[in-house]
């Protein structure tokens, strides 16, 4: 099975089964089933939205369809770029989004939020 495949069973059957994920396609890949499956709401915390993983375009298209089913999302990030071409179009469609509707929050994290995230996931 590929790791496309194997993203897509696990997502679908809600298993515990943990996985590596390695590199920005099989981080979109993640990511795109999170929005494909999840039932309410999602609370993501990422470093930028980097672009290699964010323009995806099968990522793109599950994050319109759980913004058009008027699901939440609450996005936490380390830094928010400054500069217009550093911005991934992830990060532009959630922001337009959040400018008319109530169910994207776009937030930078606080310092002290992002030492404690990365204590607990420091890899070693």
């Amino acid at each position: 099975m590929n790791y496309r495949n194997a993203v897509e069973f696990y997502a679908s059957t809600n298993s515990e089964e943990i996985f590596d994920n390695l590199g920005p396609s099989h981080a979109a890949n993640v990511l795109e089933k999170i929005f494909k499956y999840a039932d309410k709401e999602i609370f993501m915390f990422s470093g930028t939205l980097n672009k290699e993983v964010a323009d995806n375009p099968d990522l793109i298209r599950e994050v319109k369809i759980f913004l058009k089913e008027k699901k939440k999302i609450n996005i936490f990030l380390e830094n928010i770029n400054k500069k217009e071409e550093d911005k991934s179009n992830l990060y532009k469609i959630l922001l337009n989004h959040s400018k008319n509707h109530d169910n994207v929050i776009i937030k930078k994290a606080p310092n002290e939020f992002i030492k404690d995230k990365k204590n607990i996931f420091k890899s070693g």
